[in-house]
């Protein structure tokens, strides 16, 4: 699926037209998830890169 819309052989819309309410909201909290975990890693790492240089 990812590579068919990347490359264009699918459009995200008829990708979408597949999926129901429940999947579409689980899909976006995945997202969410992932999204604040690498965040917070970026953060974390960020934090210690700066503290070791003070």
């Amino acid at each position: 699926m990812r590579n068919s819309l990347a490359h264009g052989n699918i459009s995200f819309q008829d990708n979408g037209r597949r999926l129901s309410v429940l999947e579409l909201e689980e899909y976006k909290e995945q997202t969410y998830l992932f999204l604040d975990y690498f965040m917070r890693t970026v953060e974390e790492n960020m934090d210690r890169q700066f503290r070791d240089i003070i």
